[in-house]
């Protein structure tokens, strides 16, 4: 439907999307009219939807149709087309599923940064950020998450990728539509979205064991579960805080036990008799905030063509009819243009929102206790898909019980360390381009 008004091929676009529209629905509803005229905010017929696409046209950069029944895919699951190649696999033993397109491919290439989805380039490691260097003071996430005894025997990063690839096109069993490793995946996460337990979860994982034959051979527990997809996502780091929100442990103070604002101890003491004393086993810190580093994150959003190329919807797939639809319409977008030039010249260059606010986790109003999530909005984006709970970007999360008040910005200094990093500029794989660009 980016053909002229006139064409054939845009009047018959125009009775492929009335069709797609109305599939579900009676002939004489009205749905919204994505016209450029009414732009998806007013109800007309049948009849009349199409008498407004052949008269004004659609709107421009709506080709995906959110607000007729089409799915879009979030950019965890949206991928770049990138052919497979098996030759290195091995074959016996073992049934394919060759027809089964579910991007577990393209997901371990973006989360390995394999240079297979860029061969123009002679390297992918050269120039990228080593983000996880930067936090090489801070708590990993595994002492959390993992045990550590299930961190014994480390692969290496090549060996990893090769296991993990085997698997995912190695079908569950004979006819399944699953690989192995795309049955963990989609398993976890409804695990995630519907807030089941590490011991429910556990207790399935051995229902499913029991009744797939034994070569499947799935994990039995939910660690052995959570080491398979730490690897395949974007981990974070635990940065130990002041109790009083003074300063953060990092850096240079990394390695110190007191404040050097209120001289607390960054460690939990405990009182017994009414006098304190230090625990003996391993101590704990007193005030944590979980912090998600940023450029891994932005850089996978440019890692599948889906996605590198809604990153530049702002410049390329906006109407410019000087009415205000998106941010980037906006006069304050303008004048960071004109004071900016060098920035705004590249559409890739990221725009984010922030935004924070504090809630009870605990779901009980009576007791006190605020926790504030720092959310990140890449606005380069459609409207129709930044605001999506899929695409944003979680940044930290500040802990309780009390709001960090004035104090926020102790909090930020990771995030800010990051954007001006970012500001400087860092060496960036886009998929669409196939070429590296400066972030």
């Amino acid at each position: 439907m980016s053909k002229p008004r006139q064409d054939t091929a845009y009047q018959d676009g125009v009775e492929q999307f009335l069709t797609f529209a109305y599939r579900d629905i009676p002939r004489d509803s009205e749905i919204l009219c994505p016209c450029k005229k009414c732009k998806n905010r007013l109800n007309h017929s049948h009849d009349e939807v199409r008498t407004h696409l052949r008269c004004d046209g659609i709107i421009q950069g709506y080709t995906t149709w959110v607000h007729h029944g089409e799915m879009y895919e979030s950019p965890q699951f949206a991928f770049v087309d990138v052919p497979t190649d098996t030759t290195n696999l091995p074959t016996s033993g073992v049934s394919r599923a060759p027809a089964v397109q579910d991007g577990m491919q393209e997901l371990l290439q973006a989360a390995f940064f394999r240079n297979e989805m860029f061969e123009s380039l002679p390297s992918m490691s050269e120039g990228v950020v080593d983000v996880e260097s930067g936090f090489a003071d801070m708590e990993q996430t595994v002492a959390e998450d993992v045990h550590p005894a299930d961190d014994n025997a480390k692969e290496s990063e090549q060996n990893l990728y090769e296991r993990y690839l085997k698997d995912a096109h190695t079908s569950l069993y004979p006819g399944c539509k699953f690989s192995k490793l795309s049955f963990l995946v989609n398993l976890y996460h409804l695990k995630c979205l519907n807030g089941w337990t590490q011991e429910s979860f556990t207790r399935l994982l051995g229902v499913l064991s029991d009744s797939y034959p034994p070569h499947v051979d799935l994990p039995k527990t939910y660690y052995q579960v959570k080491r398979i997809i730490r690897a395949l996502g974007l981990d974070y780091v635990k940065i130990h805080a002041c109790p009083k929100d003074c300063m953060l442990f990092r850096g240079s103070s990394a390695k110190k036990d007191f404040c050097d604002v209120c001289q607390s101890s960054r460690w939990k003491d405990f009182k017994k008799n009414g006098s304190t004393i230090r625990p003996k086993k391993k101590k704990k810190p007193a005030k944590v905030l979980r912090y998600f580093p940023l450029i891994p994150r932005l850089q996978r959003l440019f890692s599948t063509t889906k996605t590198s190329d809604d990153m530049r919807w702002h410049e390329d797939g906006r109407t410019k009819d000087g009415k205000m639809r998106h941010p980037a319409d906006g006069e304050a977008w303008e004048d960071f243009n004109r004071r900016y030039p060098k920035f705004a010249a590249d559409a890739r260059n990221v725009r984010l929102g922030l935004a924070s606010d504090g809630f009870n986790p605990f779901g009980n109003m009576s007791s006190k206790h605020s926790t504030w999530p720092v959310m990140l909005v890449p606005y380069n984006l459609p409207p129709w898909i930044c605001m999506k709970q899929t695409s944003l970007l979680l940044s930290m999360i500040i802990p309780g019980p009390d709001s960090p008040g004035n104090d926020v910005d102790i909090y930020l200094q990771p995030l800010i360390d990051e954007l001006l990093e970012l500001w400087k500029g860092v060496q960036t794989c886009d998929a669409s381009s196939r070429k590296k660009f400066p972030l």
